[in-house]
Order: structure tokens, then C-alpha cells, then sequence
């Protein structure tokens, strides 16, 4: 009877220490991102007119813009009315650094998905300018259907793998 309890002390003792370490790797690996969310009560979800805001662990923010709001299907015309919104959303930020992305979901031709992102962030982007923003504050990225944040087997996935992402830097450039 004491070797058994011995033995489960032991193996208890060995699973604790897994637990530990698996916690650890854990952490390590969500410590490893570079633009982490701080917590998921401090991501606000995409609001009814396609723009979340997510403050993340380094002081930056990054933008989330659903591009079903922002532009018609197949288009890079920005809305008028959610370029006012953005403008709106941007303002305490007219001093900080941007990096504007976009992005598709997968559906038609690689070359055309791509194309279709860098004109859909430079359209962005020159809003962004038209408010005050620099062109020495602003680096623009089209990435195509790279780096989808869902699976694009749903139309679910798809809809968030379609959009616009501003990393706006934590602290103002000088």
C-alpha cells in the first residue's frame, strides 16, 4: 500500500510538473508574437460599421477594418462614408506611425486577390494622407490571401480574412 501511494504522489508530482511546464511553453509561445492583444475584454469586437480597435501588450494598436463596410465587392473605392468614419476613428493618432495592410480571402485568382489588397491599402492610406498623415508615417502592404485569421472553407472565415489591419505604432515618431 505505501509503494502504490508512493507511486501516485510520484506520478502526481510528475504531472504537476508537465502542467508547469506546458504553461510555461504556453506563455512562452503567446509572449513570442510581436503584437499581442492585451486580453480578450480589451479586443473590442467589429462594431456595426466594420471597424474593431485592439490594443495590444506594447503600447500599439492595431485597427481592424472589415472590408465588406469599407468597399463594394471587387472594388477599391473606398465608401464615403466609412472614410469619414475612419478619419473619425484615426484622429488622436495623426501624430503615430501606421502600417497600413490589407488582405482577401481566397476565392478568385491569386493575382487579382493580391492586387486587389495593395490598391484596397493604398486607398486607406490616402485617406489617411488626404487628413494630415505624412507619407514618412505611412507604409503600405497588399498581401493577397496570405495570413488569412480564419479558415476560408466558410463564408464566416472568409468575410474576416477580408480585411484592412493598421498597426498604429505606440509611440509618436521624433
Amino acid at each position: 500500500m505505501k509503494r502504490l501511494f508512493a507511486r501516485m504522489v510520484l506520478n502526481t508530482d510528475r504531472v504537476q510538473r508537465g502542467s508547469r511546464v506546458l504553461a510555461g511553453l504556453a506563455l512562452l509561445l503567446l509572449l513570442s508574437n510581436c503584437a499581442m492583444v492585451t486580453n480578450d475584454q480589451a479586443a473590442t469586437a467589429y462594431n456595426a460599421r466594420g471597424i474593431a480597435m485592439v490594443p495590444l501588450v506594447d503600447g500599439s494598436t492595431r485597427i481592424d477594418i472589415a472590408t465588406d463596410a469599407a468597399f463594394d465587392f471587387g472594388s477599391a473605392a473606398l465608401r464615403p462614408a466609412f472614410a469619414a468614419q475612419m478619419v473619425t476613428v484615426l484622429k488622436p493618432y495623426l501624430q503615430h506611425s501606421v502600417r497600413v495592410s490589407g488582405y482577401t480571402d481566397n476565392v478568385g485568382a491569386r493575382a487579382f486577390n493580391l492586387d486587389l489588397s495593395k490598391r484596397r491599402a493604398r486607398a486607406v492610406a490616402d485617406v489617411l494622407r488626404e487628413q494630415g498623415f505624412t507619407a514618412a508615417q505611412l507604409v503600405v502592404s497588399g498581401y493577397g490571401e496570405d495570413n488569412p485569421v480564419a479558415s476560408n472553407a466558410t463564408e464566416a472565415g472568409r468575410r474576416l480574412n477580408r480585411r484592412i489591419e493598421l498597426l498604429i505604432s505606440a509611440q509618436v515618431p521624433g
